[in-house]
């Protein structure tokens, strides 16, 4: 099995494990939540990663870190299979698995929508009735600017790419003046 398969498979094992809608958010919360929490300080990311703690004190550690966050035993019992295996390093990837599954089931997809500018509450909802129309389904978007676009904004949603950027329309603009140019 590659090394790439790997988070998807216990991404897979955990969200079976979970019984309802309600137990998958509260996993992939603590999921989330997890990778930031390890990758936070450069100590806990040294205790993590080192081959010299043994798997059953970091197993220890985790346990007690997630019981004190009133983690489900499930989820605890997850993580501490991570630890014995030495698969901690993973977990901002079986999230992302995780996610993915958690969407699949919800018939959403996700998209990025990046714009020269803020965008308001209702540009907001613009955009994404606009996308959802589109894509005929739920659509989570995540909003970022992007100042090298000098205006407009950009959406991408799988292999849909959809450009309306300033920076789009000029580079199109300076192809069709290269193009009259090399025509006559």
């Amino acid at each position: 099995m590659s090394h790439s398969e790997l988070p998807s498979r216990y991404a897979s094992a955990l969200f079976l494990s979970a019984n309802d809608a309600e137990t998958r958010a509260t996993f992939l919360s603590l999921l989330v939540e997890l990778e930031k929490a390890l990758h936070v300080d450069a100590e806990i990311d040294r205790f993590v990663e080192t081959p010299l703690i043994s798997p059953e004190k970091k197993e220890r550690v985790l346990g007690e870190a997630l019981k004190a966050l009133q983690a489900p035993a499930t989820f605890i019992d997850f993580i501490r299979l991570l630890a014995d295996k030495g698969r901690i390093s993973l977990v901002g990837e079986i999230a992302k698995a995780y996610q993915a599954k958690v969407d699949e089931q919800n018939h959403m997809v996700r998209g990025r929508v990046r714009s020269a500018g803020p965008l308001s509450e209702k540009e907001r909802a613009d955009v994404q009735l606009a996308v959802e129309k589109h894509c005929g389904g739920k659509v989570a978007l995540d909003f970022s600017q992007d100042e090298s676009l000098f205006g407009g904004l950009t959406v991408q949603v799988g292999s849909l790419t959809f450009d309306d950027s300033l920076s789009s329309h000029l580079n199109q603009i300076k192809e069709e003046l290269t193009r009259g140019v090399m025509n006559q």
